[in-house]
């Protein structure tokens, strides 16, 4: 789901477009690609992953902070094995290492009113860097595809969580964890190329 939020919590997502820098080797129809990307955006679909309850002295519920996740942060480092299906066609597979940087949520307080109602306080977009839940790595496997002309290349890019990158408990108190998908448009300028 997209949100409009950079990874420091504020409006604006201009910074999720940092350039990526990959490296190449090319053994004739083939080439193994490596690459680093920093801070890289992941998107996710919107779920409560942190509740918390504030209680009087009987136990009754009097207020309460749920934090829902909008987005995640990653330092990325991708590795493939490419082939080319035609001369300027290439398709590969490979997996993608990411270093957790940080993730965007929006805390929503509320007070309860009555044991069945209860009001909205305030909703707020926060930073979340080192929230015990989400893990400090994890690894995608990936599929990507690219048609080059001459130094410009475009192509598409699939990932898929081998691993996890969260685990929470919810409402019911059932844990629960969650994988990484995404979808990715790029645009690759050679910037130098050593001839043989």
């Amino acid at each position: 789901q997209w949100t409009p939020y950079n990874y420091r919590g504020r409006r604006g997502s201009l910074a999720d477009y940092v350039p990526a820098i990959d490296v190449r080797l090319y053994k004739q129809k083939w080439f193994v690609q490596a690459g680093f990307r920093y801070g890289a955006p992941q998107y996710t679909r919107e779920f409560v992953y942190s509740k918390d309850y504030k209680r009087d002295t009987f136990g009754t519920v009097q207020s309460s902070t749920a934090y829902s996740l909008k987005k995640t942060y990653y330092h990325q480092v991708p590795v493939s094995f490419n082939y080319f299906i035609k001369p300027n066609w290439s398709v590969g597979a490979g997996v993608v290492y990411n270093r957790f940087f940080g993730a965007v949520s929006e805390r929503e307080d509320r007070a309860q009113l009555t044991p069945t109602t209860d009001s909205l306080i305030g909703k707020a977009i926060v930073r979340d860097r080192n929230d015990s839940l989400f893990r400090s790595s994890n690894v995608q496997l990936l599929f990507e595809t690219q048609y080059q002309w001459k130094r410009l290349a475009i192509g598409a890019r699939l990932a898929q969580g081998l691993q996890p990158f969260i685990y929470y408990t919810d409402a019911q108190g059932r844990p629960q964890k969650q994988r990484s998908s995404s979808v990715n448009l790029f645009v690759r300028y050679e910037l130098w190329r050593q001839k043989n």
